[in-house]
């Protein structure tokens, strides 16, 4: 439901919006190296995100704490389960890491994660990889949004899309294309 908001003494209403955060693993090319092309985006009602900030520097601080792993160092899965060190800090240490951090997001009952994985092999030369798997992210956003079934029930809500390192350009285009024509198979 929309929540009201004063104007110049005028009542107005303002949609509340959910914030999804995305970010890519593999990569979308069918000729490259790697099986799949996945993206996982990390959903927080705009009303909780400030909650959410919170939770991870408390993360963080006890990271630092435990294992003196740098409150601004990124935890990227991957570099985190290669054999050589990230950061000096030992493979079982990083494990640990990644297991306190999947486990901390599971008790955060505010927030939702959404993934979509592509496997490439079979594909037909000319398939999109990169606009179908982000077609599938972005459909699910919008119907999740529509039902009211991410944490917190707001339906209809808008959304805002925050993205890592993507090919923004042909994102860009995606995304204007399913604003005018968004067909759900």
């Amino acid at each position: 439901m929309p929540s009201k908001v004063a104007l110049d003494g005028r009542t107005a209403y303002a949609k509340i919006m959910y914030i999804m955060y995305v970010d890519e693993s593999g990569d979308p090319g069918l000729a490259s190296e790697g099986r799949y092309f996945a993206l996982s985006g990390l959903v927080v009602h705009e009303s909780r995100w400030r909650d959410l900030i919170n939770h991870l520097i408390q993360f963080r601080r006890r990271m630092k704490a435990a294992h003196g792993l740098p409150m601004r160092s990124e935890i990227h899965a991957s570099q985190y389960l290669r054999s050589p060190p990230v950061e000096g800090i030992a493979k079982h240490i990083r494990l640990a890491i990644l297991r306190n951090l999947l486990d901390e997001l599971a008790r955060i009952d505010f927030i939702s994660i959404t993934s979509v994985v592509t496997f490439k092999d079979g594909r037909a030369p000319d398939y999109d990889v990169f606009g179908n798997t982000w077609k599938a992210l972005l459909q699910r956003f919008e119907n999740t949004m529509h039902y009211g079934n991410f944490p917190g029930a707001h339906r209809d809500d808008h959304g805002m899309l925050i993205v890592d390192n993507t090919d923004g350009k042909k994102l860009s285009r995606l995304v204007r294309k399913m604003a005018v024509y968004n067909m759900v198979p």
